[in-house]
Formats: structure tokens, sequence, C-alpha cells
């Protein structure tokens, strides 16, 4: 079956655009805001996507992640609803628990030079003695 042969002869030529009724809400004259916009782009990055593989993986561009430990090793069973950070590199984890040990043991060589500061300024004060010894 044709179009001409359902309208009974030849078919119409069309000439142009067909002209829309004044009440249509398509009409030329009218803005097209009437059309719903598209909606705004994401602000943040897609979950599961390359910038955002895992849960823990947000806190990455501000230094708040966790390094996953399975990942570059065995592989993470926990996919992207893992909360540790998937964009860490293989050797992360072993640099931060050795900035930690260090800040640690920077600690503790500050904490007993303090000690022995105050040890050296009671005997420089009390020179009798720092009173823990039993007085006759």
């Amino acid at each position: 079956l044709s179009l001409a042969s359902m309208l009974g002869g030849a078919a119409p030529a069309l000439a142009g655009p067909v002209p829309l009724p004044k009440d249509d809400v398509r009409h030329a004259a009218e803005p097209a805001a009437a059309l719903p916009m598209p909606p705004p782009p994401p602000c943040a990055p897609a979950p599961g996507s390359a910038e955002l593989p895992s849960l823990g993986s947000a806190q990455h561009p501000f230094g708040g992640c966790r390094p996953c430990a399975f990942l570059h090793s065995k592989g993470c069973q926990n996919g992207f609803m893992c909360r540790f950070c998937h964009l860490c590199g293989p050797e992360e984890k072993k640099r931060r628990r050795k900035e930690a040990s260090e800040l640690r043991r920077a600690a503790r060589q500050e904490t007993s030079e303090q000690r022995r500061a105050g040890r050296q300024e009671r005997q420089e004060h009390f020179p009798w003695g720092s009173g823990t010894e039993a007085s006759l």
C-alpha cells in the first residue's frame, strides 16, 4: 500500500513547513523557554567511574582517604562498596605507616627531652633535692 493509493489518487506535494494554528504552544512567536531545560551536569564524579572507583575514594583529593590494602595485591572483593581508597598507589599504605611511626618517634623524643629539661630545672631551682628523698 502506498500513500497515493490510500488517499485515492496522487499524494499532495508539500511545498514547505505546515503552518501551526495560532493557539498551538509551539507557535513561532513564543520563546523556546516553554521547552524543559536539560538537567545540569553532575557536580561530583559518578560512583564507580574512574574518578570515584570506590566509596572510600571520595576523600582522596583532600588527603582524608585510607588506602585499600588488598587492591594492589590480591584484588579488592568489595569493588565500589569498599570503604577504602582505590586511587592511592600500591606503596601509599606503607608510606603513611612509616610517616606515622616517625611522627610518634619524634613526639616520644620531644617528651623525653621535656622531662629531662624539667628535672634539670627542678635540680637548679631546688638544689637540696627533688623532694623524693626521705628527710632526717
